[in-house]
C-alpha cells in the first residue's frame, strides 16, 4: 500500500498541493497501522526496507520504530548499510535504538 501511495504521488500534478498532502496524511496513517500488525506479519512490513522507493523506506522505518521490534533489528541494519538518503538513515538508526531499548509485552519474547 505504500508503494501504492507513492505511486498515486508521483502521478500527480505540480500544482496539486491539496492532494500531496491527503496522500501524506495516508501514508503517516498506514505506518502507524502497520506497527501494530501482529507478529506472524511482521516480517512484510519489514520487506518494505527494500523497496526502490526512499519514502516507502523512510514509512516502513517508522512503524518499525513504533513497533520497537528487537526481530526488526537485522532487516534495520540491513537497511542502514544500503541506504543512500540522510533522512532515512537517520530514521533508520531511531528505529534500531527504538528496538534496542523499548521494552514491552510482545518484543519481550523476541530476544
Amino acid at each position: 500500500m505504500l508503494q501504492r501511495f507513492e505511486h498515486e504521488k508521483r502521478e500527480l500534478p505540480e500544482w496539486d498541493g491539496d492532494s500531496s498532502d491527503d496522500i501524506w496524511r495516508a501514508q503517516v496513517s498506514f505506518s502507524k497501522l502497520l506497527s501494530g500488525v501482529s507478529d506472524e506479519y511482521l516480517s512484510l512490513v519489514g520487506d518494505g526496507l527494500k523497496s526502490d522507493s526512499e519514502s516507502v523506506r523512510f514509512y516502513t522505518a517508522m512503524a518499525l520504530k513504533d513497533r520497537g521490534a528487537v526481530v526488526a533489528k537485522p532487516w534495520l541494519q540491513t537497511a542502514l548499510l544500503a541506504e543512500g538518503k540522510d533522512l532515512n538513515r537517520r530514521i533508520l538508526r531511531e528505529a534500531l535504538e527504538a528496538c534496542s531499548k523499548k521494552r514491552n509485552f510482545l518484543n519481550l519474547f523476541n530476544r
